[in-house]
């Protein structure tokens, strides 16, 4: 019983020594062992870096708008007749002048006949009822004006005339001919219908030259001035940006507190369509801000947070965001210029995770 009650205090005094030599000792190197096991065991994250500059900040006021032609001409018929030709498609380029199409011309040429010979048989009426005051019709800067509008009226020359421009208006309506040069839409018109089944022959647009209406909220009109960059993104296409500049204002507030800008937007490709949906950005300049791209922040806990490298651990860092756009934030608290913030990668860092910097 003795060898035990010594084994017993023996296996008692070990633990003890162990005990204090750890707390009194080895405490001290805690923060070595830590490093060192995570030298051992934690992963090592890869990531991208960017130094916080300051400099100028673009301020970017965003909303949807549509675009539409600046020069948009609706082809109509003049006059009335069975389609003969429809010479173009929905889609098809045209050029100012060129043939859309053409409507039966022999009623209108038959008038056009008729009128001439009637124009001609008041010109011989004219011509007598001149030489009845000794005149000719070959002298009519001679003959007094009083007596030349008498003649011209009691000959039916006048109204000859009229219904001569008549007859060739309406036989040149035969012939529908593009106002403008563009691209052929909304046409519906077939050869061998009747003109007056369609209220339109077509529709001309000149896609060159698009600009777009959209609103903002009064608050926000202090961003907006005449002549000022904007851009548009097409939803069809959100890869493409094309440039701008406001041309003016409604300047009126709407039930909802809003305005309508206009802006004339520069489309030399013509990638752009008459119709289209777009997302447009207007952009101000805000200088002395400290910027960083907007890959660099991310919510931890609901707050706005951005790692930074140091010695190769990253470092949870509170901010405070000024400003915003599409492409960066402006920082107003949290961090200093020439801090290198993580910008990939940061989804999965911790505080003090150890990281490698890669190019």
């Amino acid at each position: 019983m003795a060898f035990v009650s010594d084994l017993k205090f023996k296996i008692l005094l070990s633990s003890l020594l162990l005990f204090f030599s750890y707390s009194c000792g080895e405490a001290v190197d805690e923060d070595d062992e830590d490093l060192a096991r995570r030298e051992h065991f934690e992963e090592v994250i890869e990531v991208r870096t960017k130094p916080v500059e300051r400099g100028v900040f673009n301020m970017e006021l965003m909303s949807n708008g549509r675009l539409s032609a600046v020069n948009k001409a609706t082809v109509r018929f003049r006059v009335h007749e069975m389609i003969r030709e429809v010479n173009v498609i929905n889609g098809e380029r045209v050029e100012k002048g060129e043939l859309l199409g053409v409507l039966e011309e022999f009623p209108f040429a038959s008038r056009l006949d008729k009128a001439g010979y009637q124009l001609q048989q008041a010109r011989l009426d004219l011509q007598d009822r001149l030489l009845d005051h000794g005149y000719y019709l070959d002298d009519s800067l001679s003959v007094p004006d009083h007596i030349w509008e008498m003649a011209k009226i009691r000959s039916g020359y006048n109204r000859a005339e009229n219904e001569m421009a008549e007859a060739r208006y309406e036989m040149e309506g035969t012939r529908l001919k593009a106002p403008i040069s563009g691209v052929v839409s909304g046409l519906e018109a077939k050869p061998n219908n009747h003109s007056s089944k369609y209220e339109q022959f077509c529709i001309i647009v000149d896609n060159s030259r698009l600009e777009v209406n959209f609103p903002v909220l009064e608050s926000e009109m202090s961003m907006i001035t005449t002549g000022q960059p904007v851009e548009v993104r097409p939803f069809a296409n959100r890869d493409q940006y094309y440039s701008g500049r406001v041309t003016g204002y409604d300047p009126r507030v709407d039930d909802d507190g809003m305005v309508m800008v206009t802006a004339l937007i520069d489309n030399p490709r013509e990638n752009l369509l008459h119709g289209m949906n777009v997302q447009v950005f207007l952009k101000k300049e805000v200088p002395g801000q400290l910027v960083i791209p907007r890959e660099a922040l991310v919510l931890r806990q609901g707050r706005e947070v951005v790692f930074t490298l140091q010695d190769s651990i990253a470092m949870w860092n509170y901010v405070e965001v000024g400003y915003e756009n599409s492409g960066e934030f402006a920082i107003t608290d949290g961090l200093e210029e020439g801090q290198e913030v993580i910008v990939s990668g940061n989804f999965n860092l911790a505080h003090e995770t150890r990281v490698k910097r890669v190019d």
